[in-house]
């Protein structure tokens, strides 16, 4: 008999080690979610659903129990993502996450004040749209791939040959649209909401100015204005847009405009999910067909 139970014991406990074999990763956007299955393969579980800004967004009981079950949780920051800012105060959530936004090297660029740029000047903080800056996502998939290693040393060669899988799309992604995007004849342009500034700096694109700054922040009658002016100068313009959302916001600026459409969180792409170069190469490619119609 107190064999028997010690065996049951033994065959719970194999079953336990069996059931947590795989890594339980939990991640808040789905850019990072792409980094993270170019460098395991695998699909991790990611909290914030993609129709829903990550700055909007309020933790319910059940991604608690989520992030409880992670051994790794792996995020863009408190600002990026405030909705996951608190609990990530949490020594036990703390302990086991992964701040992108923290890693050693990650370059931050200021946001930039809401109008003609130029003009405007920067109006204070991050901004949080870090994951748009293809270097930024190649220390960040290198740090990934360093703490899969130490949480799981087995499978740490896969880990370093999904990086090295990544870093070769990547580089193939970049090139295409610097050849691409670094053309003479690019028409002007604006965002409507200044999302692009790390993509813009790291392919060499100049916006004339935004309409918003934040994503839902109120159009500035004074902005439009001065927009509206500025545009009379440039004809030909493209404005760019994420959403139909914005389309409708954006209906004081689109007299005579050309509209490009821009994708930050990749919710065009796959349902099934896409990896980070095909995110940067749909932008590309979004940027591309308004800049230069005649292609």
């Amino acid at each position: 008999m107190f064999f028997r139970i010690w065996a049951l014991l033994a065959m719970l406990v194999a079953g336990a080690g069996m059931a947590r074999a795989e890594l339980v990763i939990v991640t808040d956007i789905a850019p990072v979610s792409a980094l993270l299955r170019d460098v395991t393969g695998a699909p991790p579980r990611q909290i914030l659903p993609d129709a829903v800004s990550p700055h909007d967004f309020a933790l319910r009981p059940s991604d608690m129990r989520l992030l409880q079950e992670a051994d790794l949780i792996v995020w863009l920051g408190p600002q990026a993502s405030p909705g996951l800012a608190k609990a990530m105060q949490r020594i036990d959530f703390a302990d086991k996450a992964l701040d992108l936004s923290a890693v050693p090297g990650t370059f931050h660029l200021p946001v930039r004040r809401a109008g003609r740029f130029g003009r405007a000047g920067d109006a204070g903080g991050t901004d949080p749209h870090l994951w748009l800056d293809p270097d930024n996502a190649r220390l960040w998939a290198a740090a990934i791939a360093a703490r899969l290693a130490l949480l799981d040393p087995a499978r740490a060669g896969s880990y370093d040959v999904g990086l090295a899988r990544l870093a070769a799309a990547l580089d193939a992604v970049e090139d295409a649209a610097k050849a691409r995007l670094g053309r003479d004849g690019a028409a002007p342009y604006l965002q409507f909401h200044d999302a692009f500034q790390y993509f813009e700096r790291h392919f060499g694109l100049q916006p004339l100015g935004a309409a918003t700054a934040g994503d839902e922040e109120s159009l500035s009658l004074g902005i439009v204005a001065d927009l509206r002016s500025l545009l009379a100068e440039q004809p030909g313009a493209c404005l760019f847009l994420s959403d139909a959302n914005e389309q409708r916001r954006a209906a004081a600026l689109l007299d005579n405009m050309r509209i490009g459409w821009l994708d930050a969180l990749g919710r065009t792409l796959p349902a099934s999910g896409y990896s980070y170069p095909d995110l940067i190469a749909a932008n590309a490619e979004g940027f591309t067909a308004c800049l230069y119609p005649a292609d």
